[in-house]
């Protein structure tokens, strides 16, 4: 999981510009173990705040990105947790 979640965000940091990441967030998600990374940058002027999630199931490693504006992140935030809370493997 680590490698894949490695790979995926170098290419995120590729395409922004001051970008930074923070330290790797564990976390339980709907019993599977995830890694989240906060990520910032800007892109055409936009300052942006990405949250990088890798979901590890027994047979399939998962991503999801959700990304806003930086302005509008704070209001958004509670969203981003319900998406991560709804997550299924099907």
């Amino acid at each position: 999981m680590p490698s894949h979640s490695n790979l995926t965000r170098s290419m995120i940091g590729q395409n922004l510009k001051n970008y930074h990441e923070s330290d790797q967030e564990v976390l339980n998600i709907g019993g599977n173990q995830a890694l989240l990374y906060r990520l910032t940058g800007s892109v055409d002027g936009l300052n942006i705040v990405y949250w990088h999630v890798t979901i590890e199931t027994e047979n399939h490693c998962h991503q999801m990105l959700m990304w806003s504006l930086k302005s509008k992140f704070a209001q958004n935030q509670d969203d981003f947790e319900s998406v991560l809370q709804s997550f299924e493997e099907i």
